[in-house]
């Protein structure tokens, strides 16, 4: 019986066979162009977002790395450094917001590790290093673990690859 099904096989099925693979072929390769292109419209959408927020992370990165105490001090002096100023405050959230976000992009794989780690490890992993008492007074004091913990985690991964 089987031989019967290969030998009925006439020139036009196997041609409409041929026809509905390219046209599958030719469906996926308009998904992954169209997911690279909102991709890159993020990607271009972050970008503009990290260069709008460039004194927020200037006096974040001046604060946290000139200051002689700020390595020594305790968290609640830390915490009252950057929650004491509204400036420093505005400046603190928009940058941990930043991060946060970029930490949900990576974790949720709409943005790729790799390009995260190149365009924003660096200063992501100081910066959480030096605002990690201050983060976790916060999240004592506003009673929510969550906060900032995608930022947190994306530090973990990046911490894993420069090992």
């Amino acid at each position: 019986m089987p031989s019967d099904f290969f030998t009925s096989i006439t020139f036009p099925d196997i041609l409409g066979l041929i026809v509905t693979l390219l046209g599958i072929w030719l469906v996926v390769r308009q998904l992954r162009e169209g997911k690279l292109a909102s991709q890159m419209e993020g990607v271009l959408m972050l970008q503009d977002h990290w260069e709008r927020i460039i004194e927020d992370r200037s006096l974040l990165w001046e604060m946290t790395l000139q200051d002689d105490e700020w390595d020594s001090c305790s968290p609640k002096v830390a915490y009252r450094k950057i929650f004491g100023d509204k400036t420093i405050t505005d400046s603190f959230m928009r940058v941990a917001n930043f991060f946060d976000n970029l930490g949900m992009l990576v974790r949720g794989h709409a943005l790729d590790m790799d390009f995260a780690y190149r365009g924003y490890g660096n200063v992501l992993s100081i910066l959480y290093d030096k605002l990690e008492k201050v983060i976790a007074l916060d999240r004592k004091v506003q009673n929510n673990p969550q906060i900032f913990v995608s930022w947190e985690w994306l530090r973990r991964e990046f911490e894993k690859k420069e090992d």
